[in-house]
Formats: C-alpha cells, structure tokens, sequence
C-alpha cells in the first residue's frame, strides 16, 4: 500500500464534476456532426443531448456540494 494520503474529497469531486463537463461537451459535439451529415430527423440524438443535460445537472449539484451548500431532496419524475 503506498504511503500517500488519499485526495481529499472536494479535490476528487472537483476532478470528477470536471471529466463529466467534458464528455457532455463531446456528447454535444457528437450529436451535432450526426445532425449535420443525417438531418436531425434522420438521426436520433436526443439521447446524446439527454445526458449531456443530466451530465449538467450533476455538475451543477457537485458544485454545490464543493460550495458547501446542502442539496435539497428531489423527486424523480416520468421515465428514467
């Protein structure tokens, strides 16, 4: 076992809410060059464009978090 601390959490936090900005931004990317050659009507990229949404929001809440600030209890609705 090595004899190095572990990162703090806000550090590690920080760096994940970091990589998810990330991969939603290629996720947006991705979704726009299948529009671009497919039309959006032949292309169903809305899923690309959902989780990069959902990425958002979980790096929004990790800021918060980071922040110090305490989340409030969500209700999830319709279809996950």
């Amino acid at each position: 076992m090595p004899d190095t601390e572990p990162r703090p959490l806000i550090v590690r936090l920080a760096e994940y809410a970091s990589v998810l900005r990330t991969t939603g931004e290629q996720m947006i990317g991705t979704a726009e060059i299948i529009e671009a050659k497919y039309g959006k009507k032949a292309a169903n990229t809305e899923s690309l464009r959902d989780g990069a949404r959902l990425y958002t929001l979980f790096c929004n809440d990790l800021d918060r978090l980071i922040g110090g600030e305490e989340l409030k209890a969500f209700i999830i609705e319709g279809e996950v």
